[in-house]
């Protein structure tokens, strides 16, 4: 892994070695998926923030070199470049389209972190399959879109 533009631990790129210990990091990560993080490694949505925490418990996790997983200097002669939300960011300017399904997407990922007590109360009106339902269905066509184009 490389360290990204906060120090810590960017998924971005991982090379995994073929091991018990890469298999155990893995499952670890995996199992701890579903759970709350502690604030200092919550990055507020994906796996990265389960991966950090995963390699703060295990101490297993050796770090490449930036230029392979760039997100912090354009000036760097790197492998891959990374516009994550870091400083980078600003030499990637993304469609209003791809601006709008990026938000949709944080929104709707925001809102299935809530406590189902919490989406009740914000949504009344849509019974919990309905809810469900019919996020999926839109998640499945804005995934679409991005990928494919308007089609």
């Amino acid at each position: 892994a490389v360290k990204g533009y906060s120090g810590r631990l960017n998924s971005g790129v991982m090379f995994l070695k073929q091991s018990v210990q890469a298999r155990s990091f893995l499952a670890y990560a995996l199992k701890i998926s579903d759970r709350p993080l502690p604030l200092e490694v919550d990055i507020g949505w994906g796996e990265n923030g389960h991966l950090i925490q995963a390699a703060l418990e295990m101490d297993c996790v050796l770090y490449l070199d930036a230029r392979w997983n760039n997100n912090t200097n354009p000036a760097l002669e790197d492998y891959i470049r990374h516009f994550s939300a870091g400083p980078l960011q600003e030499h990637f300017k993304p469609s209003p389209k791809q601006q709008l399904l990026s938000q949709t997407l944080d929104l709707f990922s925001r809102l299935l972190r809530l406590p189902q007590r919490v989406i009740a109360k914000v949504l009344p009106s849509l019974a919990k399959r309905q809810f469900h339902n019919r996020l999926s269905r839109l998640s499945n066509k804005a995934l679409r879109y991005h990928r494919y184009g308007n089609n």
